[in-house]
C-alpha cells in the first residue's frame, strides 16, 4: 500500500472511499463503538495522513479509551503540519 502525502494527490475513487471510511469511523464513534471507530480512522490516516476528520475521530476514540498520550502525540504531529487548525487545537485542549 502506498502512502499519500496530501489530499490533492488522492485519485477521486480512492478519495470517495476514504471519505466513506472516515464517515463510517465517525458513525461508530457516535454509537460508542470506540475500537471499531479507531480501526476505521486509522485505515484512513494510513492512506491520507493529513485527513483531519479521521484524525479527530481517531483521537477522540483514543481519548475516550483512556489512551491520552497516544491521542496527544497524534494531535501534536498534525499541529506541526497545520498549526492553525481549530478543530485539532480544540481536540488537543480537550485531551490535556
Amino acid at each position: 500500500m502506498r502512502r499519500i502525502a496530501s489530499p490533492n494527490q488522492i485519485p477521486s475513487a480512492e478519495k470517495n472511499t476514504l471519505e466513506a471510511l472516515a464517515n463510517r469511523a465517525a458513525h461508530f464513534y457516535r454509537l460508542g463503538h470506540l475500537e471499531t471507530a479507531r480501526q476505521f480512522a486509522s485505515d484512513v490516516i494510513a492512506r491520507a495522513p493529513n485527513h483531519s476528520d479521521a484524525l479527530l475521530t481517531l483521537t477522540h476514540a483514543l481519548r475516550d479509551m483512556g489512551h491520552f498520550d497516544e491521542a496527544l502525540a497524534k494531535l501534536e504531529g498534525f499541529l506541526k503540519l497545520q498549526p492553525d487548525h481549530r478543530g485539532v487545537r480544540a481536540a488537543y485542549a480537550l485531551t490535556l
